[in-house]
């Protein structure tokens, strides 16, 4: 299929015009005016662009000046939510979209403007536009604005960007153009996504996790992809109809008439019916729409959000209506057989007669024709492509959306045929891609053929991946590691290679580089922003703030979140691997003193990126021995200890090692008590052995099998633990260490009177500040294991 065929509906050089319109009534973009043409608009088409903006800008703070405020100033600070106000604190660089800290991050350092329009220009002149563009080359406009106007300011509202504004402008105009009534209800406000995602994110069997995580991750954000650009296909919408679209969930804006409620009401059926009939009921699509009119948008977009939020709610407690009554008996009657019946060996689904068969090999899963023994790793189709999806994101740096069913050179097929399948670029085949996107790559524009795809780029966290390096025979292969290895354990490859029938087992070995630690862990961190939810559904002014917002996240969270990883956890040579980042949920593995590591890098960027103390982010870390089944640790101990976060006191927390406590102020103190700790021990001034007397006092206080820890009538700890204390004072004295002796008087002092020093707050003091005192005692205890 031609994208510019199936969409012919949408009106182009409308569209087109709008776009050149507007870049005309911004100062910074008028130049661009000498390599475009001229926007050709009738006074009614002028009318239309002029009401749609304000449509788009709604409540959002206006203001006409020089700088573009942060989405995040202000966010949740005023007593009325609905209404987003600005303090004036900080303000976005104005420069060309990048995932440095110092492309997007509130500061001064504005790009030259010189620089920044001729490289504004080059971009534009490679789409060779001219009176009357096909969609393909609008529609890859629309990302060349995103990546150059993203921070530029829209000189329309204090803390809306260009980017934006155009953006929705556009998708307004054309919602009135074409729909049936505009002047009431001439707008949809569709909102939707795929539900089921944490779950069937992490159900899978934990034995071979590792060779599916990454793919189901990735196959998760190419699923939502789909389900979107089908009903963009479908309805007749474009790029700029995207209000937003992350984590699995999006909103559109789309014309108010019978033919988009028609094609509504048959692309959700088609979409329910094969998510159902390749996923059952782990995943469900739930899709809505509002009517609502222009004056709705403009001056009640927090209602218009709030009821399409109920709708989708609702929806949810009513998942598989449509299977009552055309699957019933696919829905209800048991689909396995039971017995002694091999099963996947990741889903742990049965494998039923009839359907396909594939071995894991170390290679792309092959088809499997044999007969089954309990040496056989197999899986069913649907796994076999989503562990393809992952090989295949190792090896490339783009993908595409195809509006056909097609399979490129490395057989790589999507498992829910919805006539849209994500595919990987392939070079090599001559085929028709209608969407293709660069993972995080902002130059994208480097290889564009004119009119044979709409070409952009997405942001994806966690496409790149920690490696291990192997020497087979002469050679040196690179492979990803393994989470044994992620937590120190090295693997036993005469086994790990035992299907390799071309290679020796005695000539493969590992590279010296692998430090194998005397203590191994691994951390599972599950990780999320406070309150997101209320505040999209609530907190928003306008279309224009609610896109800006989630954009914003989405450069975090799916961006400059791999440019942490690759600049602090050593990328590719590190012990930490990104699993999952949607939205603003985090799923994150690696080696369990750098997982600690990353949850605090991410705490500390994402609060100096919003600089707004109202929004926060908690977390939950599970550490594990590398062989425990990894999605245990995810879904038991991780999301455990990540509700406990959320339920905090304020939350902003991070909950480790079984003890919650705040970012702000407290999680410090814990840190500094384990470096004082570890300090102490490793110059020998306290003995390791001290470490776990403190953990021994901390049970006598709280015994373990007393009602949810109630303090123990048992006071004898006080005395026994200052004695301790004091006898190590006197070795102190011998040390002559002065920051050593305050440190255990301020403990006894701690221990005797329970108030102490130590801490700057009352609130610390008391018997509460021993959970302090354990988890750094437990925490340095670990890093003196490997010491």
């Amino acid at each position: 299929m031609n994208l510019d065929f199936d969409m012919s509906h949408i009106n182009t050089q409308l569209y087109f015009n709008t776009l050149l319109h507007l870049l005309t009534q911004h100062e910074r973009t008028q130049p661009l005016l000498e390599i475009l043409p001229t926007a050709k608009l009738s006074d009614s088409e002028k009318e239309l662009i002029s009401k749609s903006a304000k449509i788009v800008l709604g409540k959002s703070p206006k203001g006409n000046q020089n700088v573009l405020w942060s989405i995040f100033d202000g966010l949740g600070k005023e007593e009325n939510e609905n209404d987003l106000k600005v303090n004036g604190t900080q303000h976005v660089p104005q420069r060309v979209m990048g995932l440095g800290k110092e492309d997007a991050f509130p500061n001064k350092a504005n790009q030259d403007k010189k620089e920044w329009l001729e490289g504004f220009k080059n971009d534009v002149k490679k789409l060779n536009l001219n009176d009357s563009p096909t969609l393909t080359q609008v529609e890859t406009l629309l990302f060349v604005l995103q990546k150059w106007t993203a921070q530029l300011p829209s000189n329309q509202a204090v803390n809306i960007p260009f980017y934006e504004f155009l953006k929705l402008t556009a998708a307004a105009v054309l919602c009135l153009e074409s729909a049936d009534n505009q002047q009431d209800k001439s707008f949809l406000m569709i909102g939707g996504g795929v539900s089921g995602i944490q779950g069937y994110l992490y159900d899978i069997v934990s034995k071979n996790a590792s060779k599916n995580l990454k793919g189901r991750s990735f196959y998760i954000q190419m699923l939502a992809d789909a389900v979107l650009y089908k009903i963009l296909n479908e309805l007749g919408l474009c790029q700029a109809n995207i209000v937003y679209s992350s984590g699995g969930g999006f909103y559109l804006l789309a014309p108010n008439n019978t033919k988009t409620q028609n094609a509504f009401k048959v692309v959700k059926n088609t979409i329910a019916q094969e998510l159902f009939s390749t996923h059952r009921i782990a995943l469900y699509m739930e899709l809505q729409y509002e009517e609502c009119s222009a004056n709705d948008l403009q001056d009640n977009f927090g209602k218009v959000c709030k009821q399409l939020a109920n709708k989708i709610g609702n929806e949810k407690k009513h998942k598989f209506d449509i299977q009552l009554i055309s699957n019933f008996k696919e829905l209800f009657e048991p689909s396995e057989v039971g017995g002694e019946t091999f099963c996947d060996a990741i889903s742990g689904e049965e494998l039923l007669d009839g359907e396909k068969i594939y071995e894991l090999e170390d290679a792309f899963p092959q088809i499997f024709t044999e007969t089954a023994t309990e040496d056989h790793i197999l899986v069913n189709e649907k796994t076999a492509l989503q562990i393809k999806l992952g090989m295949g994101l190792r090896n490339v740096n783009s993908y595409s959306i195809d509006l056909q069913q097609i399979t490129n050179k490395n057989d790589i097929e999507f498992p829910v045929k919805i006539g849209v399948i994500p595919n990987f670029k392939d070079d090599n085949k001559a085929s028709t891609h209608d969407y293709l996107f660069d993972i995080n790559n902002l130059d994208f524009l480097k290889d564009y053929v004119q009119n044979q795809k709409v070409k952009g780029f997405q942001f994806y966290g966690g496409n790149n991946y920690p490696k291990i390096h192997e020497i087979h025979g002469k050679g040196i292969i690179f492979r990803p590691k393994t989470f044994s290895e992620l937590g120190g354990s090295k693997e036993d490859l005469n086994k790990f290679y035992s299907k390799k029938k071309t290679i020796e087992k005695t000539q493969i070995e590992y590279l010296e580089a692998f430090q194998e630690p005397s203590f191994k862990r691994l951390g599972v961190l599950r990780m999320d922003v406070d309150g997101l939810g209320t505040i999209f559904r609530e907190g928003l002014p306008s279309l224009a703030a609610y896109g800006t917002l989630s954009r914003n996240l989405d450069w975090f969270f799916k961006g400059y979140l791999n440019t942490i990883w690759e600049q602090y956890y050593e990328g590719e040579n590190g012990l930490t691997q990104i699993i999952y980042s949607g939205g603003d949920d985090l799923f994150i593995v690696g080696r369990w003193n750098k997982i600690i590591d990353f949850a605090e890098s991410i705490q500390q960027e994402f609060k100096e990126y919003v600089l707004n103390e109202k929004l926060t982010i908690s977390g939950g870390i599970a550490i594990v021995t590398p062989k425990f089944p990894i999605i245990k640790a995810a879904n038991d101990y991780a999301a455990k200890a990540e509700k406990a976060s959320k339920n905090y006191n304020g939350k902003n927390a991070i909950t480790i090692f079984g003890e919650t406590f705040s970012w702000q102020g407290e999680f410090e103190k814990v840190k500094e008590l384990k470096i004082q700790f570890v300090k102490f021990c490793d110059a020998n001034i306290l003995p390791k052995t001290f470490l776990y007397k403190l953990d021994g006092f901390y049970y006598m206080a709280f015994p373990p099998q007393s009602e949810e820890r109630k303090v123990s009538e048992d006071i004898s700890w006080h005395w026994q633990m200052a004695y301790d204390i004091a006898r190590l004072e006197e070795r102190t004295f011998k040390n002559n260490n002065i920051e050593a002796k305050a440190f255990l008087r301020a403990l006894k002092q701690w221990a005797i009177m329970g108030k102490s020093n130590l801490t700057e707050q009352e609130k610390y003091g008391g018997k509460s500040f021993f959970r302090y005192l354990r988890t750094a005692v437990i925490w340095a205890s670990y890093e003196l294991r490997n010491k």
